[in-house]
């Protein structure tokens, strides 16, 4: 990774963003886009941003995802000394309490103020909800709609780990632009998608589909963060993930970019991956995957998911292998420039092929 793709890596993780709320990562990613005179950007009425490269089109793009957002809170209102909020996103509500945070006007980058959550309403509904009151300096005009966010270090490497107030899911963001860069002369038709309100329930997904900035034979990467566990470590490389707690994906695509990943790692020895079906949570390639379109994921393994140190009970910087953000980017750049290549087993084909490696696998073992 060159200086210039780590500045964009650094300037991106440290953007302030939350569900519906992601208009500085719209706006960094439109500077990006207007930066390139061969790039075509387009949005739908939610705000989800479709990149192409202009004069290549097919019916069957492969397309990068990756979603603008990440838990935060929402103001709604201030009463007296204290500012109420609503958090969006999953969490832990007991996190929440004492935690310090900051505020941010909407269209302020800088925050306005500091304070501390000094109690918290729990909530039972699906994707966040827990609501907080806020003590701090409330001489700032406050507004329903503000964003606040956990009072965090800015993003900083170290001993090759990327510690940063958001890395779920903007370091995505970041590695697909980075591909889509090294790609500037792959003749092929790849294409970013980047959505928004992804930890609310996926609802930059969902219009997406609705709006028509998926061809309906579309082959979807999706690239995420997911919670480590002892079976796929930070450090461990990039996961090429067969499904989550919802379904699987397809297998036909996923099967090709194993192999692809798999021929990477037998030329570069340095190069590290995993294979793995992770049933901790569910993302956006489910929503694809049932709305019928072919899809697979790729994510990175992250420390403090959603910023919860389990180890000391308290909200801190979330935290990935640097290493396995560099591989990342190798496999996207190896999926783009080879997937659209690739021939498409049929299922009977596909199956046999499975049992096969299989046996092998059983056979070594």
């Amino acid at each position: 990774m060159n200086a210039r793709e780590q500045r964009l890596l650094m300037n991106m993780v440290n953007l302030v963003t939350a569900p519906g709320r992601e208009h500085r990562v719209i706006r960094e990613v439109n500077n990006w886009a207007k930066s390139r005179v061969d790039v075509d950007l387009t949005t739908d009425r939610t705000g989800n941003l479709i990149i192409k490269r202009k004069g290549i089109s097919t019916t069957r793009p492969l397309v990068l995802v990756a979603h603008m957002d990440h838990p935060g809170f929402l103001v709604t209102r201030r009463k007296g000394k204290r500012i109420h909020a609503i958090f969006r996103g999953v969490i832990n509500h007991k996190y929440i309490r004492y935690a310090r945070i900051r505020l941010y006007r909407n269209n302020d980058d800088t925050p306005t103020t500091e304070g501390t959550i000094v109690h918290v309403t729990p909530s039972n509904e699906p994707y966040g909800g827990h609501r907080v009151e806020v003590a701090c300096d409330c001489s700032t005009p406050v507004r329903p709609g503000d964003v606040m966010t956990w009072a965090l270090k800015p993003a900083r490497i170290r001993r090759g780990q990327l510690y940063a107030p958001v890395t779920d899911n903007l370091t995505g963001v970041a590695a697909a632009m980075i591909c889509f860069d090294r790609l500037v002369d792959c003749p092929h038709d790849i294409r970013l998608l980047f959505t928004r309100a992804e930890e609310v329930g996926c609802l930059g997904a969902i219009e997406a589909d609705r709006s028509g900035l998926l061809p309906p034979s579309a082959q979807i990467v999706v690239l995420e963060n997911t919670r480590c566990y002892p079976d796929t470590p930070v450090g461990g490389g990039p996961i090429v993930r067969v499904g989550d707690r919802t379904c699987t994906y397809d297998p036909d695509l996923t099967f090709r970019i194993k192999s692809i990943a798999n021929n990477y790692a037998t030329r570069h020895r340095d190069f590290r991956w995993q294979y793995r079906l992770m049933l901790g949570g569910s993302c956006e390639a489910s929503v694809y995957q049932i709305l019928g379109y072919s899809t697979s994921c790729v994510c990175l393994a992250l420390a403090n998911y959603h910023n919860m140190n389990e180890r000391t009970g308290k909200i801190d910087t979330e935290r990935i292998s640097l290493n396995d953000f560099q591989c990342m980017v190798k496999l996207l750049v190896e999926i783009g420039s080879q997937l659209p290549r690739t021939k498409h087993l049929d299922r009977s084909a596909l199956e046999l092929q499975n049992s096969r490696t299989r046996l092998k696998e059983l056979l070594i073992l």
